[in-house]
Parts: structure tokens; C-alpha cells; sequence
């Protein structure tokens, strides 16, 4: 090597260095890298974080609701288009309204010829390109296809025990299997071709507890799928050939170890849900200027509330919200942390009861009534909400 040659290989060594810390201390995303960090303090979690100081455009939306129709949990909702989806566990039943909140069918069982019904869903996913509805059934180890008047039009058979599905391009879809677990069915995150009748790619190589998945594991930022990984609290970019790591969110001295991913699956998750940990990241939301999670603080009793909410400023390259609850400050109304995305706005739901705590009790049975629709002053929505009403929703824009 001659000194000329010498001399520009360190000078590209070094700007080259350079370039990579440049990266690695920025918190983009949209960059090559895996610098996108995300420090949270798990003891830092204020008890409440009011929705109107953080908050603007809110807005409510109140659901038809009649006697034999009424929502008892939300446990799945999704939006696409101009409808809502939501399943609800208790009964098993996936109702479907327009974005005004009115009525429009509701899907007892998957199919009325042969008696089938929904087991254990994972998850609800709108695809906009066919306009049509997809639901995850782990336990069935089917994917059901739904038209958009809630007719089922194909049962897809994937993976073992599927738990996610997202559109990856206009010919390839990414699913996610859960709770596999064994050598010939690990848990793995699949890419496969339009008719779900090939698999292109899959798995993450360098995770350390297998592709564990969590409620919406996957996310879309612009052009671009993501995958958030419920246990090493990492994000990841899928492409048709590449899975690659381009963030982390970091819970400091609680963390998951290498002896917890050396233990048997069931033994492992006991232990990660009752000690001393932080992670299982869901609801990961990524706008332009900031990112939004949930993650559920492991380790601690259920009446001293395990889950928490984070809202990262990507400019400051800083946590700028983290609470123990969200809360509506006039009322004093808690409402869930963010589990739906519409455009720019986030979405969360809070129950009819929390609304009307004071009639809850009075109730004559005769509360349900057929107004529905947007709404953006409580009191006048108290009035429309009947004693025994289906969850409200609520929309509103993070203010930067």
C-alpha cells in the first residue's frame, strides 16, 4: 500500500467512524442503523398522565349499541377504511361498525354450516388492498378471511399456532407463529408469497428468546413493516429478503438474560412474568417526530397496575411522558393506554361505566339507546351513553 493509498484509507476509515457515531447517537429510525435508542427508567413512571397536556383534537366516539348487541370486551380492534372491528372475548363475537359509529354486522361464529366458533384470538388485522378482514385463531390454527359484509370467504392455514398477520407488499404478507415452542414448530416470525402457499423467509438470527410476539407486534412507519419483539425489546424492519434490528428500547438494570432463554418456553415466561423485569413492549406506534409504547412492568402485583406508557420525542432524542395510567382530567376519567392507530391520530377506548360512575348504580336495566356518532363535549356525551352501553372510543393527536 503507497502513502496516497494509505492516506485516503484512513481519511474513509475515519469519516466512515464519524458517520457511524453520527448514527448511532441519533434516534431515526429511518436510518441505516441500530442506533435508535430508547432509555427508559422503569422507576421513573409518573402515577398519571392527563390526556388534555399532552393531547389535542379529541374527539369521542360513541358506538350504536342495542340490548342483544352490547360490547363486554374489548380484547382486539382494529380500523381500516371507514370501519371499526372489534372482538370481544367474553362472547366471543366480532362486531363491525362504520367510522361514525354506526352498526353493521356482527360474526358469531367464523362459519354457520359447520358450527365452528372463534377459540383463542391473537389477533385482527383490515387488509385495504382486498378490503376484506383477517382473524387470527391460535388455538384453530387458522387464519379466517372475512369479506366486508363479515361473510367468510377462505380458512388459511399458514404456520402452527398463528398469532399475527400484516401485509408485508402487494404480493407477500408477514405471520407470526407464538407459543410454538417445540423443535419442529419453533416460534417464528414467516414471510410468505400472496396465497399464503409459500414461505420466502423467516425467523430473526441474532434474537437470543425466539420471535416471542406481543398484541400488535407489527407496525407500519411510512413505506416501512416493523416487528416488535415482545421479550429483547427490539425493533426490527422486515423486508422480503432481510429482517434487520433498527432500534431497542432500553429498561436499564431489567432486563432479560441469557439464563431466563436457556429454560424451557412455559418455565421461562413463569418466571419473566413474576420477577424482577422489565419488557414485553406492545402498541408501538411511530410517527415522524416521536414514538409511542406500552410495556407491561413485570414483577409487580396486579393491583399496584403493571402496565405503563411511554411517549418518545425522537428530536430530543428523550422520553418526554411515562405513566402508570391515562387520564381524561376533566372527570377524571381513566381511559386505556393507545392500542389503535387512525392516520395521525391515536386511539384508545374507555367503558361506559367510567363515564357514568354516578348512574352505574341506579341502572333500571333500560340504559342501552341508539344514538351514536363524534362527539367532543363529556357532558353531552354522558347524556347519549346509557347505564349498560358498548365502550366508547377516543381519538386525539400527540402534541409535540
Amino acid at each position: 500500500m503507497n502513502l496516497f493509498t494509505d492516506f485516503n484509507y484512513r481519511v474513509i476509515k475515519s469519516l466512515t467512524l464519524v458517520w457511524l457515531l453520527l448514527n448511532m447517537s441519533s434516534c431515526n429510525p429511518n436510518e441505516k442503523s441500530e442506533g435508535c435508542l430508547i432509555e427508559v427508567n422503569v422507576n421513573d413512571a409518573v402515577k398519571s398522565i392527563y390526556l388534555e397536556e399532552i393531547a389535542n383534537d379529541i374527539k369521542f366516539l360513541k358506538l350504536e349499541s342495542k340490548k342483544d348487541l352490547l360490547i363486554a370486551e374489548v380484547s382486539k380492534l382494529a380500523i381500516g377504511d371507514s370501519s371499526i372491528f372489534i372482538f370481544d372475548r367474553k362472547q366471543a363475537s366480532l362486531f363491525a361498525f362504520h367510522i361514525n359509529g354506526q352498526f353493521k354486522y356482527v360474526i358469531k361464529n367464523p362459519s354457520s354450516t359447520d358450527g365452528r366458533k372463534f377459540e383463542y384470538i391473537r389477533d385482527i388485522y383490515y387488509d385495504s388492498d382486498l378490503n376484506h378482514l383477517f382473524v387470527v385463531d391460535a388455538n384453530a390454527n387458522v387464519i379466517y378471511e372475512f369479506d366486508n359484509t363479515g361473510l367468510l370467504v377462505n380458512d388459511i392455514e399458514p404456520v402452527i399456532r398463528p398469532a399475527s398477520i400484516f401485509r408485508l407488499t402487494s404480493s407477500s404478507w408477514v405471520v407470526m407463529n407464538a407459543w410454538a415452542g417445540t423443535p419442529e414448530y419453533p416460534e417464528k416470525l414467516y414471510v410468505l408469497n400472496d396465497d399464503f402457499s409459500e414461505i420466502l423467509g423467516s425467523g430473526i438470527s441474532n434474537s437470543k428468546s425466539g420471535n416471542i410476539t406481543s398484541p400488535n407486534p407489527f407496525t407500519k412507519h411510512e413505506d416501512r413493516v416493523r416487528f416488535i419483539h415482545g421479550l429483547d425489546n427490539a425493533v426490527y424492519e422486515i423486508h422480503l429478503d432481510t429482517i434487520s434490528q433498527i432500534g431497542k428500547v432500553d429498561f436499564g438494570s431489567y432486563y432479560y438474560d441469557e439464563a431466563l432463554s436457556e429454560k424451557p418456553r412455559m418455565q421461562m415466561m413463569m418466571e419473566f412474568l413474576e420477577g424482577d423485569y422489565a419488557g414485553l413492549i406492545s402498541n408501538y406506534f411511530e410517527f415522524s417526530d416521536f414514538i409511542t409504547l406500552n410495556y407491561t412492568r413485570a414483577g409487580l402485583p396486579r393491583s399496584e397496575g403493571a402496565g405503563r406508557f411511554v411517549i418518545f420525542d425522537k428530536n430530543q432524542n428523550a422520553v418526554v411522558q411515562h405513566g402508570r395510567n391515562l387520564v381524561i382530567k376533566k372527570g377524571d376519567i381513566s381511559i386505556r393506554f393507545p392500542l389503535f392507530r387512525l392516520g395521525n391520530s391515536l386511539g384508545s377506548y374507555m367503558d361506559f361505566y367510567d363515564l357514568n360512575k354516578e348512574d352505574v348504580f341506579k341502572a333500571n336495566g333500560n340504559g342501552v339507546n341508539s344514538d351514536y356518532g363524534w362527539y367532543s363535549d363529556l357532558e353531552t356525551l354522558k347524556q347519549v351513553t346509557g347505564q349498560y352501553d358498548s365502550p366508547i372510543l377516543v381519538f386525539y393527536n400527540v402534541v409535540n
